[in-house]
């Protein structure tokens, strides 16, 4: 190998064949003065076999059109990289662009490396072949003197172009030390996607031999891209960052272990859902101010804000000697703070009834038929915050109706959450609207989760009207039915006496099995 005389690697893709043999050899252990195996010794007379075939290749040594001025021509160095299994490789070519349209392209220098013998991703060795090709280029450049900034780098690895147009300390040591080196010295702009079966490289990454080398024209001269102007050149678009999980930088997380404590705010402690929902929105703010380390101090209906007049409150007392900065108002909550207070009910009520679902539609899978919500298609509806579990029915396909409409939030029936919402929504009606209009009212945002004949029966007396006494056997849907609508009567009777909806419950009698 040492006696072919090569320097710009213009029989790479025939050298690295020689070089390959020899790794294997090393790999098998032979020494010097060992007899190679057999099927390896055959491979190395098949390849000095075919050293005088190398007297046929011819190489122009000018980059430049000899018919023109050679001052005219504008220089541009391309470089194509790969990689195998078996080899990195890096070749890089001349582009010659005059002023009347002719382009010419000339082979300049290539190179190729065995890959090592410890086992190495494709990736990474894309990765290592796009290292090669920046080394190769500032050969070039010195040689002719056109700037690495300048210059167009071609690799047919997607991954090796979404390494070099992100932030190196995302990824692994490996992976970040050579995209470092590569951004250090050219731009994310440079580095373009090229289909595999129009990269030069590819030649000597896999080997070939004399005679298909001879008349290879894309070796030679240049993919036939390169004459066209850049309008017509391959352009690949990175949608989506390649799946390389394992390359990522692992990000530190911290687990403590600690005693879960009950919640201080009960809602069947509070009366109403203002009342639970503004209490609630209070607590959040002192949660989020106290991150923020805001000091304040209430002076009568003022209170003294030290760090910013524009941050929610906290109210803590400052030490003596501490003197605040400006008074400001003490704001009222907003609206988006109670809308918060009211997702979080929300969530709790779903996590306290049913866990074993939003731990499968956290985990991405699918509801089982056995599930409670699984005829209510169950989704969760991440842009909410926490995300909610909402009803995913044909109605999400509705635009012109409102959100909650289409996709309700979904409530458990028996929770004092939905107990509150029920009473809110029977004061804002003024107590003058029967069950129908009320429960019409509350799904304009929520999914009460119901049995399934309480449904059926709803229809029934919107045709028949409301019987006073309901006669039925001792079905389970029936008696599920009657403890429903006795407990949704009982929780509104008790805050809301001599009202309508109290002279419409039904008393059901059931006949003996």
């Amino acid at each position: 190998m040492a006696s072919i005389y090569d320097p710009r690697g213009h029989i790479s893709p025939f050298t690295i064949r020689a070089r390959l043999l020899f790794q294997e050899a090393c790999i098998l252990g032979c020494s010097w003065d060992d007899r190679l195996p057999s099927e390896l010794e055959t491979k190395w007379q098949r390849w000095f076999a075919e050293l005088p075939d190398l007297a046929g290749i011819k190489v122009p040594r000018c980059f430049k059109s000899m018919e023109r001025q050679a001052d005219t021509a504008k220089l541009t160095v391309h470089t194509f990289t790969d990689a195998s299994a078996h080899a990195t490789s890096a070749v890089s070519y001349v582009q010659a662009a005059y002023p009347d349209g002719f382009v010419k392209v000339s082979l300049a220098f290539a190179k190729a490396r065995a890959t090592p013998i410890k086992k190495v991703t494709i990736p990474k060795l894309e990765l290592r072949g796009a290292v090669l090709g920046l080394r190769n280029s500032k050969v070039v450049s010195q040689a002719l003197a056109i700037p690495v900034a300048e210059h167009v780098f071609w690799t047919d690895s997607l991954n090796a172009v979404y390494w070099v147009r992100s932030h190196a300390k995302n990824f692994t040591s490996d992976v970040a030390c050579r995209v470092g080196e590569i951004q250090a010295d050219t731009k994310a702009s440079q580095w373009r996607h090229v289909p595999g079966v129009l990269n030069p490289a590819d030649f000597p990454s896999r080997g070939m031999k004399v005679l298909d080398l001879v008349g290879r024209h894309t070796w030679w001269c240049r993919p036939d891209f390169l004459t066209r102007p850049e309008a017509e050149w391959p352009l690949v678009e990175l949608a989506t960052p390649p799946q390389l999980p394992g390359e990522l930088k692992k990000k530190p997380c911290m687990t403590f272990a600690s005693q879960v404590t009950p919640s201080r705010l009960d809602p069947a402690t509070y009366s109403t859902w203002e009342r639970l929902t503004r209490v609630t929105a209070w607590c959040l703010r002192f949660v989020q101010n106290a991150r923020r380390q805001t000091a304040t101090v209430t002076r009568g209906e003022t209170h003294v804000d030290t760090a910013n007049t524009s941050a929610p409150l906290v109210y803590v007392r400052l030490a003596s000697g501490h003197k605040p900065r400006s008074v400001v108002t003490v704001p009222v909550l907003t609206a988006a703070e109670v809308a918060g207070a009211e997702r979080h009910w929300f969530a709790q009520a779903q996590l306290s009834v049913y866990p074993a679902t939003l731990k499968r539609l956290r985990a991405g899978e699918e509801l089982p038929p056995s599930d409670p919500l699984y005829r209510l298609n169950a989704v969760l509806d991440a842009m909410l915050h926490p995300a909610l579990m909402v009803v995913n029915g044909q109605l999400k396909h509705a635009v012109n109706l409102p959100v909650g409409v289409r996709q309700p939030v979904i409530l458990p029936q028996r929770h004092r959450v939905t107990t509150l919402l029920i009473q809110r929504e029977d004061d804002l009606c003024c107590h003058g609207v029967g069950t129908q209009h009320l429960l019409s009212n509350l799904r304009q945002r929520f999914w009460i989760v119901h049995e399934a004949f309480l449904l059926a029966f709803s229809r029934f007396i919107k045709r028949r009207g409301t019987p006073s006494i309901m006669v039925s056997d001792n079905g389970t849907n029936f008696t599920a039915a009657e403890r429903e609508l006795r407990e949704a009567s009982e929780a509104i009777d008790r805050t809301q006496v001599s009202r309508k909806f109290a002279h419409e419950g039904i008393e059901w009698r059931f006949n003996p099995p």
